[in-house]
């Protein structure tokens, strides 16, 4: 056991999420103002900044001998989507430069202020489909399918704003930020495709790198608290 690199490592995590905090607060106002070279700029810096916070918890751990909780957060990375996609994405950012990030999102964002005309209108819309937020969406914008969908809003297709009023729902934002895009990482016969993340955990990524580098920010927050707690016990 190394308490003092422990420490140091901590420090260091602490650190970097701190200003993964700091940027994702400057991407999401870049994104405001539809500068979106800024945009990929910051969100690259999230991803490299990601990994430091993941190999300092994981150097952490190994310090204070916490292999178990070592083991349980590689296991965690390796098998959510988000958390993985990220990993390898930095990994091929770094190392292949084979990442595109496109800027071809607008995130929609719906408040729902009457009740009982969402729920009336959520159940009639989505019934016998997957995803009621999808099938929201399409009858909002008056899609016939989510590639529809995704050309009107790419096009700027503004949404039914009478649909939206009767159904109980207000737009409050639409903002421009990073789709995630599947790419590959490796080489060779190591080479895969990876798909976007649709998923953290039980929560929904919807293809928003926005709100993607949000839910691993939280996540990693989760993780240095834990360490955090083991660390205070050995004082």
């Amino acid at each position: 056991m190394d308490i003092i690199r422990a420490d140091d490592f901590i420090e260091k995590a602490d650190k970097y999420l701190a200003w993964i905090q700091k940027f994702i607060v400057e991407m999401e106002g870049y994104g405001s103002r539809k500068e979106m070279e800024d945009v990929e700029r910051v969100f690259v810096a999230i991803i490299y900044f990601l990994d430091t916070v993941r190999q300092s918890l994981l150097d952490a751990g190994n310090k204070l001998n916490e292999y178990t909780w070592v083991n349980a957060l590689k296991k965690d990375i390796s098998n959510d989507h988000l958390l993985n996609y990220l990993y390898l994405a930095r990994n091929s950012e770094a190392h292949n430069a084979l990442v595109k990030w496109v800027p071809s999102l607008i995130v929609s964002e719906l408040k729902v202020v009457d009740a009982e005309k969402a729920n009336k209108i959520s159940k009639l819309v989505s019934f016998n489909k997957l995803n009621e937020v999808e099938a929201m969406f399409q009858y909002f914008y008056e899609a016939t399918n989510n590639k529809d969908l995704t050309d009107k809003i790419e096009n700027g297709v503004r949404p039914n704003q009478t649909r939206i009023d009767e159904a109980g729902f207000e737009l409050i934002t639409m903002q421009n930020t990073l789709a995630f895009r599947e790419f590959h990482a490796g080489q060779g016969r190591k080479k895969v495709i990876v798909d976007p993340p649709k998923k953290h955990f039980n929560k929904d990524v919807g293809g928003s790198a926005y709100k993607g580098v949000e839910y691993a920010k939280e996540f990693y927050l989760n993780k240095l608290s834990e360490l955090k707690g083991v660390r205070e016990k050995l004082k």
